[in-house]
């Protein structure tokens, strides 16, 4: 028997102490006072503060996000049970697909293959931030239900293989957006997922996401396709918005497309697709934006539909 508590107790415990040491260390605070705080020796405050800790870079990033919030709340008006809260409202969002979830899938394999939720069903989960965080699995779950049913969806998957992610409200950092870790494959005229969705499945697809909803905050999710010509005629066919991003030497493909967004914010609206042109070492993409999942696959069903009318 391994529950998510131990790998909560092995990876998670130890950084946010480590992190919420060195917070309050920032704001002036004495060892003795960190440690009566956050009831833990001196000894480990020292340590927590001469020793850098390395543990999964997932779980840091998602911890660095909040650690500032979380002692400002803790030093508003401090007491025992409220850091308590924190700390297991953290662990709760963190095994509901974000770096908990996925260490425990790969520590106990069959999890992953039974398609496991108990922590997302969890009756103890009673924050509004895990709730979201669960409601933004589910949109991507029944998003990617609906796209593997539907026959001619693997025709717009492009060589680097497609993605689709879905970002929180406020989303911040990569562990803030849900995503299909290794990505969407190709099976003939279909695709099928490498793995559940999860916070922080896809690195670069999560950054750009973030940054469109800088310019359209409600645009919050995202799928990258193939971009041939029938494609292209397909997608402003249905009436998608299509904007083709300048191609500019040496710049990455979040500032192309940040560079794009700057140039079209005023006619931005969902859905819209933003097309990144072919580059040395960079395969040329569409990237179609919407609010939910479930309406980028609606998108693409659409799009399927033209692209057969297209080629008859």
């Amino acid at each position: 028997m391994r529950p998510p508590c131990e790998i909560a107790t092995k990876e998670f415990i130890p950084l946010f102490r480590y992190y919420l040491t060195h917070e309050l260390r920032k704001r002036g605070f004495k060892q003795t006072q960190i440690s009566k705080l956050l009831g833990i020796t001196q000894a480990a405050v020292s340590g927590y503060l001469s020793k850098r800790i390395k543990g999964n870079r997932d779980i840091e990033e998602f911890i660095i996000g909040r650690i500032g919030t979380i002692v400002e709340d803790l030093l508003s008006h401090y007491s025992a049970s409220k850091l308590i809260y924190h700390t297991c409202s953290l662990c709760y969002e963190l095994r509901a697909g974000g770096g908990i979830c996925v260490l425990h899938k790969k520590a106990i394999p069959e999890l992953e293959s039974e398609n496991c939720s108990i922590c997302e069903e969890s009756p103890f989960n009673q924050t509004d931030a895990f709730g979201e965080r669960v409601s933004a699995l589910n949109h991507m779950k029944n998003a990617i239900s609906l796209l593997q049913s539907q026959d001619g969806v693997g025709y717009l998957v492009p060589e680097v293989m497609m993605n689709i992610v879905y970002a929180l409200k406020d989303a911040k950092t990569t562990q803030d957006v849900v995503a299909i870790p290794g990505r969407i494959v190709k099976i003939k005229s279909k695709i099928k997922p490498s793995a559940n969705p999860a916070f922080g499945g896809s690195e670069h697809m999560s950054k750009l996401i973030i940054r469109i909803m800088k310019y359209l905050p409600d645009a919050r999710s995202m799928i990258c396709v193939d971009s041939n010509e029938t494609i292209q005629q397909a997608v402003k066919s249905v009436g998608i918005p299509f904007f083709i991003c300048d191609n500019i030497p040496d710049k990455t493909e979040e500032e192309i497309i940040e560079k794009c967004l700057m140039k079209h914010e005023s006619e931005l609206q969902n859905p819209f697709a933003i097309l990144v042109p072919e580059a040395p070492g960079r395969e040329s993409l569409i990237y179609i934006v919407d609010k939910l999942p479930e309406y980028i696959s609606q998108q693409i069903i659409k799009i399927i539909k033209e692209m057969r009318k297209i080629k008859e």
